[in-house]
């Protein structure tokens, strides 16, 4: 009787205790085979057994109930720990309406969308396109109201019943779920009334977060633009400031002269004018390549190039420069091709080097080092000035960073930026060291991406 009442219910059981009684009396019960009683204890007996039959087929009922209720209770937990989980994992809006959509349509059984308001607080159905299970024919008038006045509605737009819920927030009303009634028990029991408000809190909440994510991304962005803006504009100011100062007062001796000045004098005027002027046209050039870099417009041009005429193109470029300071070069012979944009990287290596004359002392020598191996290309430029500190060696190729922002030194802070951009887009690395016993290190490697080619016997001959 137990076993039928927990595999079957109450009264199957109880029919099975009557049964059990009826079988007793005609088979064992004096006279047998025969429904009479004679004896009374028998019939006590029959009593008894009837009672604990019914007592323990009720009890036995009552368990398998409350079992059906925790398995019921475990799956919409269980269908709530997915949902949770799967939405704490999306970082988008897009991902989080895909993915409420599918548990809606999983657990309640009917198609559904998600409404939101648009910039004038008219609800529209989502940009993306439509996943099969979405419902795509909404009474967007009733889903207006729903949103305004944030309170669930009863509709159809057609053969199924259409349930509106408004998607509340700590903010208010977000947006409107519509959602096909297609089995009413599995949306109105009480059960389920609760497990679908549980689902549109956790949707709701998702979307919440990831819109506050959105709102701080975009403002952490703004910040960044207003810091890089008023550095760019400091930085440009004040370095702007010495060359056209120069040149004004260059050009201002040059406009009133009467005469006075001598053809050497004129020559140093004038002389000076085009140097300054040329510190304008760098600091513009270096703004406009960060620019480029940043943007993504810089497609590399690479070709099979020789390190030695990299570093002697650099090395060309600033002849005038270096004219009173030695530079040493140490270059293994035999060094293997490498595969880059020849020009980006003579960048590189003109940023570097003037890096290191303007922050030596006169007279000091600059070394190079460079080496090709298996694994890629090193190049090493050293200098002798004061070093940089330890806590300052990552900083350097901020944009707009200068350890000091005031010195002598002409610059807004963009070269070892460039040098970085580059170099990262190559899919290398750069770092600066201390040097020992003064100045400092830098240090780029560039992987190889595929072997050299090779020249046969018969090509050389």
């Amino acid at each position: 009787m137990c076993f039928i009442a927990i595999r079957l219910g109450l009264w199957p059981s109880i029919l099975a205790s009557l049964t059990s009684a009826a079988a007793f009396a005609y088979f064992f019960a004096p006279p047998i085979f025969s429904f009479a009683i004679a004896d009374s204890e028998n019939l006590v007996g029959l009593a008894v057994m009837l009672v604990v039959g019914v007592v323990t087929s009720n009890l036995a009922a009552s368990v398998r109930h409350q079992a059906r209720i925790a398995e019921h209770r475990e799956r919409r937990v269980s269908a709530l720990y997915r949902l949770s989980k799967e939405l704490t994992e999306a970082c988008s809006e897009k991902e989080i309406i895909e993915i409420g959509v599918r548990h809606l349509h999983v657990e309640f059984g009917g198609r559904n969308t998600l409404l939101f308001p648009d910039r004038n607080g008219r609800l529209r159905y989502p940009i993306a396109p439509p996943m099969e299970i979405s419902l795509q024919a909404v009474d967007l008038g009733m889903a207006q109201q729903v949103f305004t006045q944030g309170q669930m509605e009863y509709g159809s737009t057609g053969i199924v019943p259409t349930v509106y819920i408004p998607l509340n927030s700590s903010t208010g009303t977000i947006g409107v779920l519509a959602l096909e009634s297609v089995n009413p028990r599995r949306i109105f029991l009480p059960e389920q009334r609760e497990l679908l408000g549980a689902f549109i809190n956790q949707i709701s909440h998702a979307l919440e977060r990831a819109s506050l994510a959105e709102q701080a991304k975009d403002a952490t962005l703004k910040m960044q633009a207003e810091t890089l803006r008023n550095s760019l504009l400091s930085s440009i100011s004040h370095d702007l400031r010495t060359p056209l100062a120069a040149i004004v007062c260059a050009a201002s001796t040059l406009e009133t002269d009467t005469g006075q000045l001598d053809e050497d004098r004129k020559r140093k005027l004038a002389s000076a004018i085009s140097e300054e002027a040329q510190r304008m046209s760098d600091l513009t050039t270096k703004i406009l390549e960060m620019a480029r870099l940043e943007a993504g417009e810089v497609v590399l041009n690479r070709q099979w190039c020789a390190p030695e005429e990299i570093i002697g193109s650099a090395l060309r470029r600033l002849d005038k420069k270096l004219t009173s300071r030695q530079v040493n070069v140490v270059m293994p012979d035999g060094q293997a091709l490498v595969y880059v944009d020849a020009v980006l990287l003579q960048q590189v290596m003109v940023n570097l080097l003037d890096n290191a004359d303007k922050y030596s002392p006169p007279g000091l020598p600059i070394d190079i080092s460079v080496e090709t191996t298996a694994f890629g290309l090193s190049i090493a430029v050293a200098d002798s000035g004061l070093g940089i500190p330890e806590n300052m060696q990552e900083k350097i190729f901020d944009k707009f960073f200068r350890i000091h922002a005031e010195s002598a030194q002409s610059g807004v802070g963009l070269g070892l930026s460039i040098c970085r951009a580059i170099v990262e887009a190559h899919g290398g690395e750069i770092h600066a060291t201390k040097r020992s016993p003064g100045g400092s290190v830098f240090q780029l490697h560039l992987p190889v991406l595929e072997a050299p080619p090779t020249i046969d016997s018969e090509e050389k001959g």
